[in-house]
């Protein structure tokens, strides 16, 4: 995982831990205290991304830059579907990657 400005903490000590995730295209983004992995179809063992967590009005961001690239997460409350199962969530995300926009569902990690 990349240093994220919190170097002495370990993954257990992290307070939070979410796992969003969108369809066409598929991704899915993992959001620690300590950053982002980035899972894609052509990166399904993801990409660590350096983030800072910071609380919204609503819920929670990642924000972060890497290679040039600008990328966030936003996770608020509210009912989701991922349409292409069953499954219902209880959050929202936003994913951002420089302009692109892509909305899904996400999930507090144990």
């Amino acid at each position: 995982m990349p240093e994220t400005g919190n170097e002495n903490a370990s993954h257990a000590e992290a307070v939070a831990h979410y796992i969003a995730r969108g369809n066409e295209p598929f991704w899915a983004v993992e959001a620690s205290d300590l950053g982002l992995v980035l899972k894609t179809p052509d990166q399904p063992n993801g990409t660590a991304l350096p983030a800072k967590r910071q609380p919204t009005l609503h819920g929670m961001r990642w924000a972060g830059e890497a290679d040039g690239h600008r990328y966030s997460l936003g996770i608020i409350d509210g009912d989701c579907s991922d349409g292409m199962s069953d499954r219902h969530y209880r959050l929202k995300a936003t994913w951002i990657y420089d302009e692109t926009t892509q909305q899904g569902c996400a999930e507090q990690l144990d």
